[in-house]
Parts: structure tokens; sequence; C-alpha cells
């Protein structure tokens, strides 16, 4: 029993490793160390307080479902016996894939900022809340190489 305890507190870390996805423009991953952006200055027009979701891209909650679905089983598999014990590993596989799924999708807050660049472009960012910046503030639009812009507080 001590053992399954174990697995299910290795499992729960590994899930919440999972999750700490960062949308702030101030968290860079390391492939984009040292990647040339394009920047283009602007002031931002208006703001909106957004969801950012999770798992929109395939397999993106594939791991908390993963995770889910083997806690399930190991503790439906500590309840009953015979053909009772299957089927309560069986459901609580299932169980525990689902809430795993739908817990590792969670979200967090966020910005989206509509921003007229000097050329008379007008572009939209969303982000997360850090820093927060508001209507009027001039900024920084940086382009990403790979597709992640961000907006900074222009000094």
């Amino acid at each position: 029993m001590k053992d399954t305890f174990l697995f299910l507190g290795a499992l729960a870390a590994l899930f919440l490793v999972g999750c700490g996805s960062q949308a702030d423009s101030g968290v860079y991953e390391s492939r984009h160390v040292g990647e040339v952006s394009r920047t283009a200055r602007g002031t931002i027009l208006q703001t909106r307080s957004v969801r950012i979701e999770h798992g929109d891209q395939f397999g993106d909650n594939a791991l908390g479902g993963t995770l889910g679905a083997i806690t399930g089983g190991i503790l439906g598999n500590q309840i009953g016996g015979g053909k009772g014990k299957a089927l309560a590993t069986v459901g609580g596989a299932v169980g525990g894939g689902i809430l795993g799924a739908k817990l590792q999708k969670g979200g967090k807050p966020g910005t989206e900022y509509v921003v007229e660049l000097d050329s008379g472009e007008t572009v939209t960012v969303v982000q997360g809340v850090n820093p927060p910046l508001s209507s009027g503030q001039r900024v920084l639009v940086i382009y990403g190489q790979a597709g992640r812009s961000r907006i900074i507080l222009e000094k």
C-alpha cells in the first residue's frame, strides 16, 4: 500500500510539472534564446481580460488524461474482489482519465491587447497578465520567429 501512495505521489508531481506553461511576456523557452525577432513600436488602443486555456493542440492534455487513468485504475483496483474488482479498475481508469484531462486543460487569466503600430497597422496579441499594461501606453511588439509574439513596455 505504501508503494501505491509513493507511485501516486510521483504521478501527481509529473502532472503538476506538465501544467506549468507560461504566457507572460517575461518568460522564454530555451529553444528561443538567441533567435532574432522583429520589433515594432506602437500604442495600446484597448485591453480586454481573456482566459487562456491549455489543451488546444493535439496531445496537450494527454499527460493529464494518462496519469488520471493510471491513478484511477490503481485506486479502483484497491476496491472489491472478483468481477467487482475488474469493474472498479476499469471504472476508475475511465473516470480518472476524464478528470485528469479536464484538470490539465485548466486555464489562467490573460489579457488581449489591441495595438496600433507606428506604421498605422493594427495588431492584436494575447499574453499573460504580467506585466499589466494599459490603453494609451507606448509598447514594443516583439514578433518571434516561432510565431509567439509578446508586448513589453517601451522605456
